[in-house]
Order: C-alpha cells, then structure tokens, then sequence
C-alpha cells in the first residue's frame, strides 16, 4: 500500500511575534532602569538641597555670635547700616559681615526696631518679641515664658559663595533669631574685695557677669521665595561683656 505524506506547510508569523515579545520585554526593562535611575536621582538632589541648608542655618548661626558680640561690646551698630556709631569703632572682618546692598544679597541684614524703626534692633538691650513681658533681668523673671517656636527673625542672611574653581555659586540664606535670655554673675564675680580688685572679678563688666543668648537659625538650599528644603539649628551662647 502506497502512502503518501504532505510536507508540513511553512511556519508564518511565529518570529515576529517571538521578537515583539522580546521587545516587550526589553522595553519593561528599560522603563524600570529609567524610572530608578529618576528616583536615584531625584534623592540625590534632596539630599544636596537638604544638607546646603544645613550648612546655611549653621554657617549663619556661627556667624552671629561675632555679631552679638559687637553689638554687646560697642552698645550699638556702625553707621554703615543705619546705626549710631562709626564704622571705624568696628573691626574690618566684621564690618564684611553686614550687608550694605539693597535687598540684602552680600551678607547679614539686621531688622529695624520696632520703636525706632529706622534703626537696627539692639539685642543687649532686651527683646522685641510681642509676648515676652519679662524684666530686663531676661527669661529668669517672673512671668517670663519662653517660646522658641514663636521669636522674631532679628537678621537675615543672603550671600553667593563661589568655588574654589569659580564654576559653581553656592546660594547661602537663612533667618536667624536672636534672645537674651538673662544675665547672671560670673562665678567668683563676688570676691572682687577679696581679690584686692586685681583678679578678674574687680568688676561685673569686665569678665564678672555673663549675658545668655538663645540663637536660632533657619537655612535654606536658596534665596527663593518659596524654598524647597529648609533645616533650623539653635544654640546657647554665652557672652562675656568686656567693658
């Protein structure tokens, strides 16, 4: 018996359908690389605009100190910013801190006085917030409640900082608060007769009182109006009047 066999037809379509689902696939692939790739670097850019902002709130908060400084020491702010004394009373390197351009861009901008409101705000000299009611001894006072969540931007700090190379500007901004919070004799003050008034505590302005000041800061990863990343540090500090 003779049989008789029929050669299979050809196999149309069959490696276009295996090479779109290998093309699907690939595709998958790349859209989840892309998308982690954008997350990664959405992070990054996070983290950079979150530590810049440290950086601003601590750089403005050191920097301060040196201000409280020299208000404490002088009684007063130099004529440069709209105060009462000479520029020539202050030292060169502190005079650089103060900005002296409109819109405060090249360094420390100081508030004006709530009374005097032509001057720059005198912080040895008390505190301008609204709900502070305590006597000139500062926050030890009775009735004297302590709010640091609700204190006056007493300076504002703008400044462009360049690299070593000078390709890339590094914005610097932040709000910083300023409040006295007592004053208090310096340990050994009150032995000033036994010391002949030859020591250090012969007397309370020279090294025999101290003044503590609650600094805050807040920074920001630019001078923006609406920042995307902002961090706030605060310190005590301690002043020692010298005159």
């Amino acid at each position: 018996m003779n049989q008789t066999f029929r050669r299979p037809g050809p196999m149309r379509g069959y490696a276009l359908m295996t090479a779109l689902i290998f093309l699907v696939l690939l595709t998958l692939v790349a859209l989840a690389a892309i998308k982690g790739s954008g997350l990664e670097a959405k992070m990054s850019s996070n983290n950079t605009m979150r530590t810049q902002a440290f950086e601003s709130s601590e750089l403005s908060r050191t920097l301060v100190e040196q201000l409280i400084d020299a208000n404490t020491f002088n009684r007063g702010w130099p004529n440069s910013i709209g105060g009462d004394l000479p520029n020539n009373q202050f030292d060169t390197s502190l005079l650089a801190l103060l900005a002296t351009t409109s819109g405060c861009t090249d360094g420390f901008c100081i508030s004006r006085d709530k009374v005097a409101t032509t001057k720059p705000v005198q912080w040895y000299n008390g505190n301008s917030e609204s709900w502070f009611s305590a006597s000139s001894s500062g926050c030890l006072a009775t009735g004297c409640v302590f709010k640091p969540n609700s204190l006056d931007t007493d300076a504002t700090y703008r400044r462009n900082v360049a690299t070593a190379g000078g390709s890339v500007t590094i914005p610097l901004a932040a709000e910083v608060a300023v409040f006295k919070l007592y004053n208090t004799p310096a340990v050994g003050a009150g032995l000033a007769m036994d010391a002949g008034y030859l020591q250090r505590g012969r007397s309370s302005a020279n090294g025999g009182s101290l003044i503590y000041y609650y600094v805050s800061s807040r920074g920001h990863e630019s001078a923006a109006t609406t920042p995307e990343a902002s961090a706030q540090t605060a310190a005590l500090f301690r002043e020692v009047p010298r005159n």
